[in-house]
């Protein structure tokens, strides 16, 4: 390998490794094998045989060996033991098994086990999380006999005094593949911890370790935490945490986070941090975020996972809307309806109360107004058992109490994202996108959004607003759904989630070339495509949504020639949004049947 690449690479940082070593899923982490002694009270007793972690059938650290020297033990049942290897303590672990027939051996377990000196400080901390889901980030480099190999995969999260350097393993995909296929347990992420000033002990790293690891349960979307903690100090291990900390199987499941890249995790987890500094902030946070990932997790199965979501919203509802923004106080928090609590805490989020257009199946529920009733209705439903709600409940489809399930997980992650103040972009899993994409920010950080493409990419709610917006426009001759479908593209601006501009790439109208308007019938033919339909709601004028809208038409329209007829009048922003892209005034004036304005060719 060249010098001169080194070089050039070399303010790349080196990818992180995991302290253990795991290449399938559910495979035995072996941390002893040999002679060892088991101390208790004074009693020592010499064992051959081997420690090693499991995963299955229960997580933790095991132990079986034989006795060396003592055919009688005295060794005592669900006692606890040192472990001593060259007459230093290693670990402790507790004694589950003894059997005497034969060749007496012992077995045993430690969910608690530090192997090591684990009373030193040391100056930096490796470790492996498993099943933690992908995410791109910084730049890291593999130096390899046959080149360089570089990713996007490092996440640095500031946490005074603390850095924190989490690196994605270089065969990530093909871990991520072997957990579909077996399922389990395997590591994904290799990480660092390194103090700024002065050492880490174990005390500290395991108070850090709690405050973490429920961060990553919420960024995951199911419980992840790291693992096999191992202190180092000048370069030498010096102890490696086995203990068992608690982890989900892998199973796959829609999270907010599921997007290309988190461009504001940093400063979530600032927020996180600051909230957690409060007893009862932090009791609401480990709360909160335990009722979310069980119902992510479908722990409840979808009926169960919407009562355990509906517990989040309560408690959100209380500690955000109650008792910290005081919007409501007295017996009026307590006697409002759980419908109206969800309308007034997404009120917050800036986002629509209405069923999202791709949950048709919930929306279909008859006698309910919007989404924050049509929930509370399958969630009463579920929890009172009277004759009425039982029949309610079965009139209701699988299909739609899964929609219920996930806009009330939607509810709560978006509630979580704001209380932390995150102002990045997330995964809407109500949108209807069963794809990973670049998300979406999220709605309380721009108020504009916009959708552009053909008609057939547009659901017949959407449709049907750009028909009512056409009818405002009131410059198109009898405006149908059967129109806007025969566009070439259409393009909506939404703000806080509602439709407020339109604008389109229609088929041209012919009758503006000929002698009665424009007088250019040489023209007619050149032409195919009119961009036009454009209109923005009265309050929401001058936010460049026609501009904008413009400029994704044009991109999405591509090379060709296009037309465009407006009214030649004061105060007309359109006329210089197409003369600044190109277009020009051709052609004579004329009037317009439906206003009696000038109109003009461009």
């Amino acid at each position: 390998m060249s010098k001169q690449l080194l070089e050039q690479l070399k303010d790349i940082p080196l990818r992180n490794l995991s302290p253990v070593s795991m290449e399938d899923p559910n495979e035995t982490i072996k941390i002893y094998t040999g002679d060892f002694a088991l101390r208790n009270q004074g009693e020592t007793y010499n064992i051959n045989g081997e420690i090693h972690f499991k995963w299955f059938p229960d997580m933790g650290v095991k132990f079986k060996g034989s006795f060396v020297d003592n055919a009688n033990p005295g060794l005592k049942w669900l006692e606890q033991y040192e472990i001593l290897i060259d007459n230093r303590v290693t670990g402790k672990i507790y004694v589950t098994g003894i059997d005497l027939t034969g060749k007496p051996t012992c077995s045993g377990e430690g969910n608690v086990f530090i192997w090591g000196e684990s009373t030193i400080p040391v100056t930096e901390v490796s470790f492996s999380i498993p099943n933690m889901r992908e995410f791109l980030g910084g730049s890291v480099k593999d130096i390899m006999p046959t080149g360089v190999k570089m990713q996007k995969s490092r996440l640095v999260l500031d946490d005074k005094p603390y850095n924190i350097v989490i690196d994605k393993l270089v065969n990530y995909k093909e871990r991520k593949e072997k957990l579909s296929d077996s399922g389990g347990y395997l590591i994904t992420y290799a990480g660092k911890i390194t103090k700024k000033k002065g050492s880490i002990n174990l005390a500290e790293l395991h108070k850090w370790h709690d405050r973490f690891h429920h961060f990553l349960y919420f960024l995951n979307g199911r419980r992840v935490a790291p693992m096999f903690y191992t202190g180092a100090y000048e370069g030498q291990n010096i102890w490696t945490d086995y203990s068992n900390y608690t982890i989900d199987i892998h199973k796959h499941v829609n999270c907010w986070s599921d997007i290309m890249f988190l461009n504001d995790l940093p400063q979530l987890w600032k927020s996180y941090n600051k909230l957690w500094k409060e007893e009862s902030d932090q009791d609401f946070l480990i709360t909160a975020i335990h009722w979310y990932v069980e119902a992510n997790s479908n722990a409840g199965m979808v009926d169960g996972s919407i009562i355990l979501i509906q517990t989040a919203l309560e408690l959100i509802y209380n500690w955000l809307i109650v008792e910290h923004q005081k919007v409501i106080i007295g017996g009026d928090a307590e006697g409002m309806s759980a419908a109206n609590k969800i309308r007034l805490l997404i009120y917050q989020f800036r986002i629509s109360t209405a069923v999202p257009p791709a949950f048709k199946e919930l929306a279909a529920i008859p006698n309910v107004q919007d989404g924050p009733e049509v929930f509370v209705k399958i969630r009463n439903a579920l929890v009172h058992g009277q004759e009425s709600k039982r029949a309610e409940l079965k009139k209701i489809t699988p299909k739609a109490k899964y929609q219920a399930l996930q806009l009330g997980i939607w509810y709560v992650e978006l509630a979580l994202l704001y209380i932390l103040g995150y102002k990045g972009k997330y995964n809407n899993r109500t949108d209807g996108n069963a794809w990973r994409n670049t998300g979406v920010l999220v709605p309380w950080v721009n108020d504009q959004s916009f959708k552009v493409g053909k008609p057939s990419e547009f659901t017949d709610d959407e449709i049907n607003s750009f028909v009512e917006l056409l009818e405002k426009q009131n410059k198109v001759l009898d405006p149908t759904v059967a129109k806007v479908k025969r566009c070439k593209l259409i393009g909506m601006g939404f703000s806080w989630g509602q439709p407020v501009a339109i604008g389109a790439v229609k088929q041209k109208t012919q009758s503006d070339f000929g002698t009665a308007k424009a007088n250019l019938p040489e023209l007619a033919n050149d032409y195919e495509w009119e961009v036009g339909y454009f209109f923005t709601e009265p309050g929401h004028e001058g936010k460049r949504f026609s501009s904008t809208i413009l400029n994704h038409l044009l991109k999405s329209f591509g090379e060709g020639r296009l037309m465009a007829t407006t009214e030649i009048r004061e105060g007309n922003n359109m006329i210089n949004s197409l003369e600044n892209r190109r277009f020009k005034q051709v052609g004579a004036t004329w009037k317009s049947v439906k206003s009696g304005n000038d109109l003009r060719l461009f």
